[in-house]
This record gives structure tokens, sequence and C-alpha cells, in this order.
């Protein structure tokens, strides 16, 4: 059987042909009412986009060698988003949770639309390992995150079903379990145009929760409105500069906050077509990431810091050339930025066609649906700046790291960003570093757990302010981003971030060897002592100077020398889904003695 060819916009280059619409989709869509009357939702998107143009391809996936092994028109997508919205209406209620395993693949993005369709509320989540090779903190976390939302239904792979009816047993069997790719059809029970129409959620219904990924805590629900994914989309778009002739290109999952509302929702709210790569595919080999945007000339994409140094460092092979000069927008965020690695990247790929400028740093979180600020298209290459001295109102130290990437201005233009002090709430000084504030009406209106019994109402499409626990400074109207309050370490008064002790620690001691290090306080007996983790390889007689190094430098730029250091195997670290740090659980190992140290195993 051959693979299907990627059909969606005749712009696309030699690779793609034009799609007619066909009059038997047309028929299946049925006679819509227009929607440009009605408050705008995602699923108002869509049915818009399918409806002005349905053989437009909206999600095509490829496998690791590029070749295409699927792709879903705009009007195909809405007939099986429909079919779904209708089997689910038939097992739930109106503000029900529908939890989604996600997995790579579009099914599973499928049914997160339908659930939005059927006004039920969509809880997308990673899919914890198969029984026999879990995590456990994988599986707390899933366990959690079912305990938490209760949802009424839990949808997944045929090849999952097994794993989650596991996981589902210790409940009082109230939760249906179904498979995704039932949900979906060619057109068969699709139920009345005007019923499904008249089901659709308001702008100020619950859309999805949003887990967050659990860097300093367990997961809590961000609770995500219609309004907030409206208003977030409208920043978006003017932050990549999307539009209907934009070609996306994307290996991020899509149960995380990038992936789902950047990656996802933006191609149907401007209706543009997006390739999706498998993640396990970019991590084994990431330069194919760099070669789907030769091949398909991608004009945007993004990912957080780590992608772009791993793409970096692996490189591409001696010899082979491509042509990136279709790329506009290349957004780098979701962790703290370097400039070394942006720099880095910007050299490696210049020869095959990227232009700096269209490196754009940006900042963002759950709690504001996805982005706060970013650098806009067609401005200068991404800026920087050292940490400013400090006031006594904001007392943080700041180790050399060097320069600070600007995470640019608010990226919807009726929102704003306040820095103020985190212990009295005053608010500070252009240039004092502080916690960073967000106003916007893209602001959840709280975690689900915390709602209660308001949990089931309707939220205004308000303004709403939300302090971020970041730390970061403001300078010429950009933001400059730190780390978080949580991750501050005071040693003698004076007072660190966490970020970049570890900046500090993977750039004394990259040579060339890949280094990964974790700074934290933990408290021992009564005084707190700073533990500095080394993730590095290589034997112990390899690694055994780098204890002395660390001391040394810390000494000589931080003032100070940590009270333990370790160097452990790479990997031993614990991360979120998304690649970030743990501290707290890193922090816990290592109390627990579970880390498993290089100079204890010869």
């Amino acid at each position: 059987m051959s693979k299907p060819k990627f059909t969606a916009v005749a712009d696309f280059g030699h690779h793609m042909e034009p799609k007619r619409s066909d009059d038997r989709l047309n028929q299946r869509l049925g006679n819509e009412p227009n929607l440009r009357a009605r408050g705008v939702t995602v699923i108002d998107r869509l049915l818009v986009h399918a409806e002005s143009n349905p053989g437009r391809v909206a999600f095509a996936e490829s496998d690791r060698h590029l070749e295409l092994v699927r792709q879903i028109s705009f009007g195909e997508l809405l007939v099986q988003v429909r079919a779904g919205a209708a089997r689910l209406r038939k097992v739930a209620e109106p503000g029900d949770r529908v939890l989604i395993f996600f997995e790579p693949g579009l099914d599973p993005l499928v049914a997160f639309l339908a659930a939005l369709a059927a006004r039920l509320i969509a809880v997308p989540a990673a899919l914890p390992a198969m029984a026999g090779r879990r995590s456990p903190r994988r599986l707390s976390a899933a366990e959690n995150i079912i305990r938490d939302c209760a949802p009424r239904v839990v949808l997944c792979s045929p090849a999952a079903r097994a794993s989650v009816a596991e996981l589902l047993a210790e409940g009082d069997g109230s939760v249906a379990l179904h498979e995704w790719a039932s949900l979906a059809d060619d057109g068969e029970g699709l139920g009345d145009a005007g019923e499904f129409i008249a089901g659709l959620p308001t702008v100020n219904d619950v859309a999805f929760l949003q887990y967050t990924s659990g860097s300093t805590a367990m997961p809590k629900g961000v609770v995500v409105t219609h309004a907030n994914i409206a208003h977030n989309q409208e920043g978006i778009t003017a932050f990549v500069g999307s539009t209907e002739n934009s070609t996306g290109i994307s290996w991020l999952p899509m149960f995380h906050d990038m992936g789902l509302v950047g990656n996802a929702l933006n191609p149907i709210w401007v209706g543009f077509t997006i390739l999706k790569l498998n993640p396990a595919d970019f991590l084994r080999r990431p330069t194919l990431w760099m070669e789907a945007i030769a091949k398909f000339r991608g004009t945007i994409t993004g990912g957080p810091n780590f992608a772009f140094q791993i793409a970096t460092t692996r490189g591409l092979p001696q010899g082979k050339t491509l042509d990136l000069s279709s790329l506009e927008t290349c957004y780098c965020g979701s962790e703290p930025i370097r400039r070394e690695t942006l720099d880095a990247f910007a050299r490696a790929f210049a020869p095959h066609g990227l232009r700096p400028e269209v490196l754009k740093p940006c900042y963002g979180l759950a709690e504001s649906t996805l982005i706060v600020s970013g650098c806009k298209p067609h401005t200068a290459v991404f800026r920087t700046a050292r940490p400013p001295e400090q006031t006594m109102a904001a007392a943080f130290v700041s180790a050399p790291r060097g320069e600070l990437v600007s995470c640019g201005a608010v990226a919807c233009d009726d929102a704003r960003i306040f820095i103020r002090d985190a212990a009295t709430h005053a608010p500070l000084s252009e240039g004092d570093i502080g916690e960073i504030c967000a106003v916007s009406r893209s602001i959840s209106p709280g975690y689900w757990t915390h709602l209660h019994d308001e949990r089931a109402r309707q939220y205004l499409d308000i303004e709403r302010t939300l302090p971020t626990g970041d730390l970061g400074f403001m300078q010429g109207g950009e933001l400059y981003v730190c780390g978080r309050i949580k991750n501050t370490i005071i040693v003698r008064g004076r007072k660190f971030i966490a970020e970049d002790l570890e900046d500090l620690v993977e750039y004394q001691l990259s040579g060339g060897n890949r280094v990964r290090a974790a700074v934290f306080a933990v408290i021992d007996g009564e005084r707190e002592v700073v533990v500095v983790l080394v993730e590095c390889r290589g034997t112990a007689s390899e690694t055994s100077g780098i204890e002395d190094r660390v001391n040394q430098f810390f000494a000589q730029q931080c003032g100070f020398v940590p009270d333990y250091v370790a160097v452990v195997r790479p990997s031993t670290l614990p991360r979120t889904t998304s690649g970030k740090l743990r501290r707290q659980a890193s922090a816990e190992l290592w109390r627990q003695n579970l880390l498993g140290c290089v100079a204890n195993e010869e």
C-alpha cells in the first residue's frame, strides 16, 4: 500500500499537490449555519475552515524517514470530531471530565477536539509506561490526575487499553474506558448538524484541564476556558506571525501546553497546515527536525532550549546540506533560555540558510493558557542583557553566567507584565529582580482542586492577575527571566537562583562531555546545606576531580563552597515529561540516598 501524498496547500512545494473540494465530503459536513455570529471558540474556527476550505490539510504526520503516513483535511477533521462528539454525548454530560492519554499520532487530538465539541472538559495527559515497565513517578502522576479530576470517561489507544484498565482497576468502576479510534468514522453516526451546533460550547465554558508538569510539586489541573484559548491564540498568532499560508513543523508532544495550545490549536485557529513528527524519532535523531523543515519548506517551528542544544551538538552528517531559508519563526521557550545555546544553533545552521533573526525567545506557562511574552516577527536578532546591580528590595544575587536572553514584550496587546517584590508584593522599578506578574484575559480562573463547588459554573471573559512564581526583571519594555522563586538558595543572607548555579556548573564542566546539574538546599539536622549533583559520563577515577573543580569555582565566583558535591549517572535526576528538572524530587532522592553516586561504584 503506497503512502499518502501531502496534498494540503498548492504552494507547499514539489512534494504537494492541491486538493479539490470533495462533493461527498461536503454532503457529510451538512449545511452548517454561518458561524461568524457565534462566540468564537476553537471549534467554531474549525467549522469556519471546514466550510471555507474543506480540502486543505490541517494535520499530517511522518515517520522517521520523513515519509508521510497520514494526513487529515479540515473537512475530514470536522467529520471525525462531529462523530466523536455525538458518541461522547451518549456516555457523558456537559461538564464531565474526559481523560485522554496522549500518544504520538493524530487520533488523541481528534478525541480532544471531540470532547470540546461535546461540551465536556478534556484532560490531556501523558500515557504512563506499560505494565511491568512503569516509572513510579509517571505512574503516581497519572494516579494523581485521576484522583483530582474524577473523569467520567477515559480514552486511550487499543495498544494501551490493558495498561490503562489496570491503572483504573483500583477505582469504583464508575469510569468508562474507550478507545479513541472508535470515536471517529467516515460519516456514520454524525447526527443532525443543527443539534451538533446547538450543543457546542460557549466562550465562558471550561475547555480543558492542563496539568502542570510538576517541576516543583505534584501536577495541578489548570482550568482553561474557551475564552482563555481565544485570547491566547490571538497572542500566539501575533508572536509567530502565522497565516493560512504558513507551514508548521513540530515534534512536541501534544499533552503539554506548548505542543497542544501552540502547535495543535493555532493551526486550527488560523487555518494552516502542520506536520507532526514523533517525539521519540526526534530524540533519537535530532537532525530530523531540521531535515523536515527543509523538505516540507516549514515556516514555523520551535521547542524548548534543550532541543536547540541537542540539535546543535548532534549536528548534521558531514557533507550533508539543507535549505532552511523558508523558516520565518523558530521560537524557544518552556525552560530557561541560554544565549550560548541559541548562538551555537545559529552558527551551526547559518551555512544551511538559517537566518538568525528567525530565532524568537518567548515566555509562558499553563496558568496563562500558554504564551505571556515573546519577540515579535520581523524584529531584530534576539536581545540579551546582563542582570543589573541588585537593589535591597530584590536582594537576589545572580551567579556570573553571562547575559540573559530577552523573552520579548507582552504577546497580547491588551495584557501587561509587572515585577513585584516576592516578600512584600510592592511593585519594583525597571531593572529590579522580583516576581513576574502577568495581567491578561488568558489567565486561568484557577486550579481544579481549589475551585471546589465553583468548578461547574461558567467563567466570564475577564482580565485576571497571575503571580507566576518566576523571577525576572523588565528592561526596555521586555522581560528577562531569571528562575523560580522556590528555587532560591540562601547562603549567609545572600539569595542565589538555582538555575544560575546550575548554568555555572554546566558551563565550567562542559568540556567535551555533556554535563547537566541540579543545585538545591535541604535541611540536614539543624542547618540548611547546599547540594550539587552533576550528571556526567565516566568512571569514578575519570570523574574524581569534579568535586574539587566545583568547590573551586563556587568559591571564586559565588563566595561560598557547596556542602556536598556528587557525580551521578546521566538521566539519573528526575525530570518532568517536558524535560524540566524536578529539584524537590531530586532533593528527596538525595535524602534517601537513592541516587547511586559514581564514586560509590568502584
